[in-house]
């Protein structure tokens, strides 16, 4: 289970779930929620989930080249070099989830959403991104760095 291709196909599993509750399930509650002033419903749910979509492409590229990098004889070798990776990739997901928000703030600027709604499309992203990562590389991380995980440290 923490071995190729099972850890990416788990991990794409995981990941549809995830795109599938918080595109579609999330998306339509917000359609029928939110209150727009200038775009139509169509344009709104159209434009969130194509940018959740993307912010979900790049969570499963992001724990995937962590697959592949930790997977490799050199990482095992250097446990303190892998950490770091480990690190950066999170804190790069993370990122992605803030500019998801950020691009779905700008591109609805004329519309006024309340401080709930924005978190809400804040959560919706982080699920796809770094909490994606976090949980997929603490379940299917390869076999070297089962152990060295938060919160597994």
């Amino acid at each position: 289970m923490r071995s190729a291709p099972l850890n990416y196909l788990f991990t794409l599993g995981f990941a549809g779930v995830l795109w599938i509750i918080f595109s579609f399930v999330l998306g339509n509650y917000l359609a029928d929620n939110v209150s727009l002033l200038q775009a139509t419903i169509e344009e709104f749910i159209g434009t969130y989930r194509t940018v959740i979509t993307i912010s979900a492409v790049v969570g499963v590229l992001i724990t995937f080249a962590w697959y592949f990098l930790g997977s490799r004889t050199e990482a095992a070798r250097d446990m303190s070099r892998g950490s770091r990776l480990w690190t950066a990739f999170v804190l790069t997901a993370f990122i992605v989830a803030i500019v998801t928000t950020i691009v779905l703030v700008v591109l609805f600027s004329d519309e006024q959403f309340s401080l709930l709604e924005y978190v809400t499309f804040f959560a919706a992203a982080s699920a796809l991104t770094w909490i994606l990562y976090w949980l997929s590389s603490l379940v299917w991380t390869p076999r070297a760095w089962e152990n060295t995980m938060p919160p597994r440290r």
